[in-house]
């Protein structure tokens, strides 16, 4: 008897304490949301186009993608709302297309998804990533020292596009990606399994193509763009833009018979007499590792995209 009762309050404990806890949690959770602003942005100045935003307020997680056409919403789609009890406000969108405001009354009994859909559709439009139209990308990279790798994740994170390594992509149907987006290392010229990419080019006529070589050399080296040229045809280089990004050296990461090339390199270099000011600086930089990469230089690519 005395057992049954001890299990009796330690049960009435435990509900007590996640009453208490719970009250403590949504009780915090409304106050957030009474403290977070949502503001109209304005839509004089963003294209046509579709526009994914998202917010969180956990357990509340909201992914929109807004459609903007002459200047005004013209429909809202939820891609995911993690909603706990709060499926109802999904209606508040339609209220939002037809005031084209954001100053709307949550849905009753659903504050914390009706704030997370409003904040979700203002960032949507105000977000650097979300003022990319919408198309399905994948950003497909070989890399050897991360450099490709580092600027392909910058790629996806700037467009919200898949990112993978090209042994995962040859197993990949890529059919439903509307922009492929290639990045390879500069290897003597040429980009590194650029044969891959230029295989499968006339399958991929209806996608917008992209490719991308990283190097050791500084942006404004004229031999870049002559050398990018090489790896296309005319005819292929109309169906394909081709930027440059500099990435720099990292002999700690590359294989021993490219280490050892390297360094053969250098010294041929630097025993040759009558050096031109380019081998000069060659030297100096490709003696050691060095890095250069910077963000900055996916910029045309992203300008690209936007088009």
């Amino acid at each position: 008897m005395k057992k049954s009762r001890k299990v009796l309050l330690i049960t009435f404990l435990v509900v007590l304490f996640l009453l208490i806890g719970g009250k403590i949690i949504i009780g915090n959770m409304v106050g957030d949301v009474q403290n977070i602003s949502v503001s109209m942005p304005d839509l004089s100045n963003v294209q046509d186009g579709k526009y994914i935003g998202e917010y969180l307020i956990t357990p509340v997680h909201v992914k929109v993608e807004v459609s903007v056409s002459n200047h005004r919403i013209t429909n809202i789609a939820i891609l995911q709302h993690d909603n706990g009890l709060g499926s109802a406000a999904e209606s508040i969108v339609n209220d939002v297309v037809e005031e084209q405001s954001l100053d709307i009354d949550a849905v009753s009994g659903a504050a914390v998804s009706s704030k997370c859909i409003l904040k979700a559709v203002e960032n949507a439009i105000e977000n650097e990533r979300g003022r990319f139209v919408l198309m399905k990308t994948i950003v497909i990279y070989n890399s050897k020292t991360g450099f490709t790798k580092r600027y392909a994740e910058w790629i996806a994170e700037a467009t919200g596009a898949d990112c993978i390594e090209l042994s995962a992509a040859k197993k990949r149907n890529l059919s439903a990606y509307e922009a492929i987006i290639f990045g390879g290392w500069a290897c003597a010229g040429s980009i590194s399994k650029i044969s891959w990419f230029k295989g499968n080019m006339d399958k991929w006529a209806d996608k917008k193509l992209i490719a991308f070589c990283v190097g050791g050399s500084p942006i404004d080296n004229p031999e870049i763009d002559i050398a990018l040229k090489r790896n296309f045809s005319e005819s292929e280089q109309k169906k394909v833009k081709i930027f440059y990004c500099p990435g720099g050296f990292n002999y700690e990461k590359m294989s021993t018979p490219s280490k050892l090339m390297m360094k053969m390199f250098v010294k041929t270099l630097k025993a040759k007499k009558d050096k031109t000011e380019t081998e000069e600086i060659m030297v100096k930089m490709i003696s050691s590792s060095y890095d250069i990469s910077n963000k900055k230089y996916i910029e045309p690519i992203l300008q690209y995209l936007k088009k």
